[in-house]
């Protein structure tokens, strides 16, 4: 598990990433594979434990998806789309696949 200063940095990071996006917490959730439920219980009053391999996976992707972002933009371009497209367009970077835009 996540000691309270790594789940407040986790949690911080995870913030930053739907807020650039604009994707809900649930939204969010299944971009990284994980249930919305538990993504709220980290968020909750208690704050749930994230163990650390769930972290470390969310991390790895968190990283890819910012660098895709700091290259291209990526973020900015998912403004106006619908929730499934932004979904789309943050899979194909996760993937490796090119943009079909």
């Amino acid at each position: 598990m996540l000691n309270d200063e790594e789940l407040t940095e986790f949690l911080n990071v995870l913030t930053e990433f739907m807020s650039a996006t604009g994707l809900s917490m649930s939204a969010t959730a299944g971009v990284f594979g994980v249930n919305s439920a538990s993504l709220s219980r980290w968020y909750g009053p208690r704050h749930a434990g994230v163990s650390r391999w769930v972290a470390n996976s969310i991390t790895w992707k968190l990283d890819k998806l910012n660098a895709a972002n700091a290259r291209g933009g990526i973020y900015a371009g998912l403004t106006g789309k619908k929730k499934k497209e932004k979904l789309a367009t943050l899979q194909r970077v996760l993937q490796g696949t090119p943009s079909s835009e």
